[in-house]
């Protein structure tokens, strides 16, 4: 117990050592990844796209395809939501997924029987780092397939006579 609150003074002496040696005019930085700032990110996703393939009523498969902001000198991630309008998250609904820049295009892909939440009209993408998320996201409205399938699948037919 001893060594344990030595060890506690030890590291307070260390933290005030090293506050001390801070200039009240330093600039306050983070660094996270491979961007250094010291704000949100200003930008969004260039571009979203996704196609339903899931011809049920308020159920979605597909891939969303997320277009990388054009300067992404302070995006770390873009984190994607429901949204009930186009710049509004779903209340009650947490982010759907974060995915770290890569410097390229990225994809999230919605499994199949994907439930879409009550009130989700939209996917949202905000660009995110250390300091937060960008105030305003990339939208794109979710076009929700309900086209029916062929029940009956394909039926072949040859040449030939009916009947006797």
């Amino acid at each position: 117990m001893r060594h344990l609150f030595i060890s506690f003074f030890a590291v307070l002496l260390l933290v005030s050592l090293a506050a001390s040696c801070k200039k009240e005019s330093d600039p306050v930085t983070i660094s996270t990844g491979d961007s250094t700032t010291d704000s949100t990110p200003d930008v969004s996703a260039d571009a979203l796209s996704f196609s339903d393939t899931d011809n049920r009523v308020a159920y979605i498969q597909g891939t969303l395809n997320i277009t990388k902001a054009t300067d992404e000198s302070k995006v770390d991630s873009y984190k994607i939501y429901w949204g009930s309008d186009a710049a509004t998250k779903l209340s009650g609904e947490s982010v759907i997924a974060s995915k770290d820049k890569v410097n390229a295009n990225l994809t999230y892909d919605f499994a199949a029987n994907t439930l879409l939440p009550s009130g989700a009209n939209y996917f949202l993408v905000f660009t995110a780092n250390q300091v937060g998320e960008a105030t305003t996201p990339k939208a794109l409205a979710i076009a929700d397939n309900t086209t029916p399938n062929n029940l009956f699948g394909t039926a072949l037919f040859g040449t030939g006579v009916f009947g006797p």
